[in-house]
């Protein structure tokens, strides 16, 4: 059984409802042993998750943002041990829900390609009126929005030009160890870079990261759910953004 190795990062009390349902999934995977460490100001009681090993590294209030790259730290100085116990380093935002099925899909792709240069990645989508909106496809239209890479058994993966964020990451160990030679900026000051510039490419990722692709057909194994859903409920970032649901992705397949 592969074990996975989680870093959840959470301020406050204000996004608990999130963590949980986040640690009830995790706590429910079928195919994998998983350990989660969670970088946080406040203790919560994880004692009910007997599924899953969870180790709480509590700090004052006043790290404030510095918070959010806490795990990236934490990676570097104990390397040495966790990879020789841990199969795949998955970072969450403590409001990103990850499927056990979209850890399967990257497991069963990622080794299909040069791990030194491609990661398979992630989308990240929010809920409106029973629709999903991936909101970090960007404001480009359509056909500038992604940009063909390879294929596998057919499978068409690209990179998207212009935001690689989805609050999260996930890699091989062998690729964190990479990044780590890389020199990734480990205390990136904005927060979405904070989880997300392990990737290459532009805003919030790194020009010395691992190039992130998805593929399009994919999308409900690829995709994971911001639990908020507070982007789609504002006007302005629906004009201003122009978030595509799942129609307007498939178009590109087209």
């Amino acid at each position: 059984m592969k074990k996975l190795c989680f870093f959840i990062h959470s301020y406050g009390k204000h996004q608990n409802e999130y963590l949980f349902k986040i640690l009830d999934i995790i706590n429910n995977y079928k195919k994998y042993k998983s350990k989660i460490f969670l970088f946080l100001t406040e203790n919560i009681d994880v004692s009910s998750y007997c599924n899953i090993e969870i180790t709480i590294i509590t700090y004052p209030e006043t790290i404030k943002t510095d918070l959010s790259f806490q795990h990236k730290l934490f990676i570097k100085n104990n390397f040495h041990s966790l990879k020789k116990e841990f199969d795949i380093f998955i970072g969450l935002e403590n409001d990103i829900l990850l499927k056990e099925q979209t850890i399967e899909y990257f497991e069963k792709y990622q080794n299909k390609v040069n791990i030194q240069d491609y990661a398979i990645g992630t989308l990240r989508y929010e809920i409106k009126n029973e629709i999903k909106y991936y909101i970090d496809t960007g404001i480009d239209s359509i056909d500038d929005m992604f940009e063909y890479v390879l294929s596998i058994n057919d499978k068409k993966f690209y990179k998207i030009k212009h935001n690689n964020h989805s609050g999260m990451f996930i890699f091989l160990t062998e690729q964190i160890n990479l990044l780590l030679n890389n020199e990734i900026d480990l205390m990136p000051k904005d927060l979405e870079s904070s989880i997300s510039n392990f990737y290459k490419g532009r805003w919030p990722a790194s020009p010395n990261g691992i190039q992130k692709i998805i593929c399009l057909e994919d999308l409900e194994k690829i995709s994971v759910h911001h639990l908020p859903n507070k982007y789609v409920m504002q006007e302005k970032f629906m004009n201003e953004c122009s978030p595509k649901s799942k129609k307007d992705l498939e178009k590109i397949l087209k």
